[in-house]
């Protein structure tokens, strides 16, 4: 399972979603802390509420992200595990894998990093 390409120029905090073929992708991209929030949390409830399929947030693009960011996809992580989806967290960039890696909660809440391009099958858990 693979998301088509895009090659569409995006704004700072601007986010594109893909859907079918089992999962939706969400590309952020640009600068992400409390002041996208919002948007962010209407972009995925729009796309989580779409169908059943699992979630792949690909953060390759990210040139900033807080807490807020962590504490949002951590949300999303379990609320789709609790709809017996899952949550893949795809290529962040240097600067999201260091807020990521600073806050240690990630892993043990479900969330899993696949490399680009590849996508896990969902976990029988």
């Amino acid at each position: 399972m693979s998301a088509p390409a895009i090659d569409v120029p995006l704004e700072a905090s601007e986010s594109v979603a893909l859907g079918g073929s089992g999962t939706a992708v969400f590309f952020m991209v640009g600068e992400h802390d409390t002041s996208t929030i919002p948007t962010l949390t209407c972009q995925l409830a729009r796309l989580i509420g779409e169908d059943d399929s699992n979630l792949v947030i690909d953060l390759s693009g990210v040139t900033f992200m807080d807490v807020s960011v962590v504490n949002l996809l951590v949300r999303t992580g379990l609320y789709l595990r609790g709809e017996a989806r899952q949550l893949l967290l795809r290529a962040p960039s240097l600067r999201a894998q260091r807020v990521l890696d600073l806050c240690e909660s990630v892993s043990p809440m479900g969330l899993r990093f696949v490399c680009s391009g590849q996508l896990a099958e969902p976990s029988a858990a």
